[in-house]
């Protein structure tokens, strides 16, 4: 596993013991964390040393970006866990029964939105919205879904999420109380708020 800094520089690799499926940047500080089977997810250190492994799939990761400073696992069928970039348990998310997800989205100060929807659904279904707070309490929750993206993102602040529903989006305050009807035409694709939560892309 070998990755490079913006000036093509290799950095320091690991030659890791399973075949990695996925790896991704986790926290700001070099650190990430590779998906190998289980599936389990090893957690690294900026130099390649492995510093933590835990059971579990990746949840709610940005391709493009990787982890903000937490990674979710998925451990079905129970629950999700929330670690530190350095595989540091931070709170616990339990599933109802014979629901899943593939959607987590923090804040930059605790709360954060977990989508679930049933097991084994396929294609246009009815999720559910839940947001949880720091120590990983469901403070409410709301039907999500429509055209597009199945999600709901939240604000580096955690006061403000946007949450996809049919025909566009709903934008809330973090008590759940809807601010704005967003109207959009055709599908999402994909939302997100900007670096201080004061504009919203879809």
């Amino acid at each position: 596993l070998i990755a490079f800094d913006l000036d093509g520089k290799t950095l320091p690799s690991t030659v890791p013991s399973a075949r990695v499926e996925r790896a991704a940047w986790v926290g700001g500080a070099g650190a990430f964390v590779c998906h190998v089977a289980g599936p389990r997810v090893r957690f690294h250190a900026a130099d390649g040393s492995v510093v933590a492994e835990h059971e579990g799939d990746f949840v709610g990761l940005e391709s493009t970006r990787g982890f903000a400073e937490e990674a979710a696992l998925l451990r079905a069928p129970a629950d999700v866990t929330v670690h530190a970039p350095d595989g540091a348990l931070l709170r616990t998310l339990a599933l109802a029964p014979g629901q899943t997800t593939s959607w987590y989205h923090p804040s930059a100060v605790g709360p954060a939105m977990l989508v679930t929807y049933p097991t084994g659904a396929r294609g246009s279904v009815l999720a559910t919205c839940r947001y949880v707070d720091a120590q990983g309490a469901t403070r409410w929750e709301t039907p999500v879904g429509g055209a597009g993206v199945m999600g709901a993102m939240i604000s580096p602040d955690g006061e403000r999420v946007a949450v996809v529903v049919s025909g566009g989006v709903s934008l809330r305050d973090g008590t759940g109380a809807e601010i704005a009807s967003l109207r959009l035409a055709g599908g999402i694709s994909w939302l997100a708020f900007d670096g201080v939560g004061r504009q919203l892309a879809a």
